[in-house]
């Protein structure tokens, strides 16, 4: 549990029995993001609240109206949606209008906890799911399945950072072979973007960081180019000393507000710049003309911009096929170590830690 102040504690709570929608799952193993970190001490989600949005494990009791899974069915908890907006009803849960609820409300929509300790609330639902925890309260639309033939400890990485990652190349940037791939930070989610890029066969790839080790990991999933961030005022003529006419298309994972400000100038033209990291709300201003006169554009992405039940199992696929192996990215940690973990992941000594249960 995460308090007010940050700190952090294992504890008994107690769970509500699972609505007509909900599902209960026992958590096997969960990862480690970066937006659980921000949260421990950040002000978005109301605390104390259980945090973690990147749960595996196995369904042990389902609501009244649930018809997707079972009890004893191993399943990836992926962040939800309402099922019942604009953008649902068109099949795009990604662009759901109540996204940001959901996500980081630490709340059901109608204002309640799943999770009491004695009279006091405790924040659950975090990105539907508040992984943290020996059992999770989730949402019937979280849910996906599982196989048999992969280690279901390994899989919820794929459920927030790695599935947007991948997404962003392969769902909303679309590359190609005839494309060039520029990506800003090469943790887990940018090196999804390396893996992504070289499983769609993308021209060339450049990987940029700060941590040579991730730099030459980077190389080894798929980069043909990489690059050491360094100062962001030269960031631009470095890369265009290795693509004179720009890249078509740049992955920031980073949120460096610095680098954001000058990155547009790497883009070639008609190139799309993809913001993944939030920059923790800082501003990035920009000239419209380097937009308007290159038909440059700036894109969000959210999730893997594709319905999680159909996306997740495809990267599931590829990764049976050796050609997206983002297991060479985990470190397991046992849950007793979170701590630990996230000091781990802030120093960048570990891409992705999952803790296990």
């Amino acid at each position: 549990m995460t308090r007010p102040d940050g700190s952090t504690d294992i504890q008994f709570v107690t769970m509500d029995a699972p609505r007509a929608d909900e599902v209960v799952v026992r958590i096997v193993a969960t990862g480690i993001c970066h937006t659980d970190v921000a949260n421990f001490t950040g002000s978005r989600v109301p605390k104390p609240v259980v945090l973690g949005h990147e749960g595996a494990g196995v369904v042990e009791a389902i609501g009244s109206a649930v018809t997707a899974v079972a009890p004893g069915d191993p399943v990836i908890l992926s962040s939800s949606s309402c099922g019942r907006c604009s953008a649902c009803l068109a099949g795009m849960p990604a662009r759901c209008r109540n996204s940001a609820a959901m996500a980081f409300g630490a709340r059901r929509l109608d204002g309640s906890c799943g999770l009491h300790a004695g009279q006091e609330p405790i924040g659950s639902h975090f990105f539907s799911q508040s992984s943290f925890g020996a059992y999770a309260l989730t949402y019937e639309r979280s849910c996906v399945p599982a196989p048999a033939d992969v280690a279901l400890e390994l899989l919820g990485p794929l459920a927030c950072g790695i599935q947007t990652g991948a997404g962003a190349v392969l769902n909303t940037l679309k590359l190609g072979p005839r494309d060039t791939l520029g990506v800003l930070g090469v943790g887990a989610v940018g090196l999804a973007a390396v893996m992504a890029g070289a499983l769609a066969g993308v021209h060339r790839i450049l990987a940029i960081d700060v941590h040579g080790n991730r730099l030459e990991l980077a190389r080894e999933l798929g980069a043909t180019d990489i690059l050491s961030a360094g100062a962001p005022e030269d960031l631009v003529s470095r890369i265009r000393a290795v693509f004179p006419d720009g890249l078509d298309a740049v992955v920031d994972t980073s949120g460096h507000i610095e680098s954001l400000r000058v990155i547009l100038g790497a883009l070639g033209s008609g190139g799309r710049l993809a913001l993944i990291s939030s920059a923790k709300g800082a501003e990035a201003p920009f000239k419209p003309i380097d937009l308007v006169m290159g038909s440059r554009q700036i894109v969000g992405i959210a999730g893997g911009g594709a319905p999680a039940r159909a996306f997740i199992p495809e990267l599931i696929g590829y990764y049976r096929s050796g050609r997206f192996p983002f297991d060479r990215l985990v470190t397991f940690y046992p849950f007793s170590e979170l701590r630990q973990a996230v000091a781990d992941l802030e120093s960048g000594k570990t891409i992705k830690p999952v803790l296990r249960m």
